[in-house]
């Protein structure tokens, strides 16, 4: 584990495996499309204004393409390095949030059954309240809303007279972060506030965790934090290189989990730090 607050110009060199999150990204655990809370994803691109969403939160999943330049100490960063990925929204797959879709999931537990949904697959209300540990007619209401937005749809396979399932609607979530705090910044901070508390709550819950790993996982996870001097480019490019990495991990989360491996959850926040 890094101390906190290592100021460096150059990434140490320590590996670099995250654990926690891939969130509001797929119905029932498809690949994500793009980095949104603990069952979900939240990443934002390196392109900067556009979020996606994975399984428990809306994220990021950019779609800038980094180019060679200087680093902050003069040297040439990542040069002859193409920073392409496939974190990129589906119009079929993937929803594009607009106001109406942000006021119904700027509740956090709203942002969280949708994760759970899409990462788990088609649950009742009864199943999702006992994950997050509420009653049913919390998440019955809140299920109903999430459908009256089109996030959410009945499972008519799996429904009955007696128990109600709802699936995702769709694999993954965009956001305009930009054209919507221009908008509504209300909104839009609310939202981003709400997958904030997510992975927070992702984390403490992996933490506390840790005594019941098995011993070949208990050093597998990482927490850590690292200070750049960098310009927006720079950064931009940075976080678009982090994304062509995990493409290289990427997995049908749809297929069942082959012997040996673990379901890891890997939650990314990069912003601008000012520290006086």
């Amino acid at each position: 584990m890094n101390s906190p607050d290592a100021v460096t110009s150059t990434p140490e060199p320590d590996p670099t495996a995250e654990g926690v999150a891939a969130a509001n990204n797929s119905a029932e655990g498809a690949a994500p499309t793009g980095p949104a809370p603990g069952e979900g994803d939240t990443t934002r691109p390196a392109g900067g204004a556009e979020m996606v969403g994975g399984d428990e939160a809306a994220g990021g999943g950019g779609e800038r393409a980094a180019e060679g330049g200087q680093a902050a100490d003069g040297e040439r960063a990542t040069e002859g390095v193409a920073a392409e990925h496939s974190w990129h929204a589906d119009p079929v797959l993937d929803v594009r949030l607009d106001g109406r879709l942000l006021r119904a999931l700027a509740h956090p537990m709203r942002n969280r059954l949708l994760g759970l949904l899409r990462m788990h697959g088609p649950q009742t209300a009864t199943t999702l309240a006992s994950r997050l540990g509420v009653n049913t007619g919390a998440t019955s209401y809140h299920l109903r809303q999430l459908a009256d937005a089109g996030l959410v749809v009945d499972d008519e396979e799996r429904g009955n007279a007696r128990d109600r399932w709802w699936k995702a609607a769709h694999r993954g979530t965009y956001f305009d972060e930009s054209t919507l705090l221009d908008s509504d910044p209300e909104l839009a901070l609310a939202y981003l506030h709400s997958n904030a508390q997510i992975y927070a709550e992702n984390m403490f819950r992996a933490i506390d965790e840790i005594p019941t790993l098995d011993a070949e996982w208990r050093d597998v996870g990482m927490l850590s934090d690292f200070v750049f001097h960098l310009t927006s480019d720079q950064a931009k490019r940075m976080f678009d290189e982090l994304l062509v990495v995990l493409d290289k991990y990427r997995t049908d989360r749809t297929e069942p989990l082959a012997e040996g491996q673990k379901r890891i959850a890997v939650q990314i926040q990069g912003f601008q730090r000012n520290v006086e």
